[in-house]
């Protein structure tokens, strides 16, 4: 688990486009992803109901945390990074 937590939410990705280097969060992708599905589910159901919001947003707050503040917790060490790219 704390693989998976390292290779998708820690450190930057940097990628080529258009010629030049870009970096970015690789949190931002399941954070973006979470959040669409939460926008999209609450217009689908509707917001009568507190319990089935919070179920909706539990996925984004989960990334949230993960992708800004578990890293406070329990940082990365040397050992843990898998490839150079990290």
């Amino acid at each position: 688990m704390r693989n998976w937590i390292i290779t998708t939410f820690f450190l930057y990705r940097e990628f080529k486009i258009f010629g030049k280097k870009r970096s970015r969060l690789r949190a931002a992708n399941p954070i973006v992803i979470a959040f669409f599905f939460g926008v999209i589910l609450q217009t689908i159901i509707g917001s009568e109901h507190w319990f089935v919001i919070l179920l909706e947003w539990i996925p984004f707050i989960i990334c949230i945390f993960l992708g800004f503040y578990y890293y406070k917790y329990k940082p990365v060490k040397y050992d843990e990074l898998i490839d150079w790219q990290q």
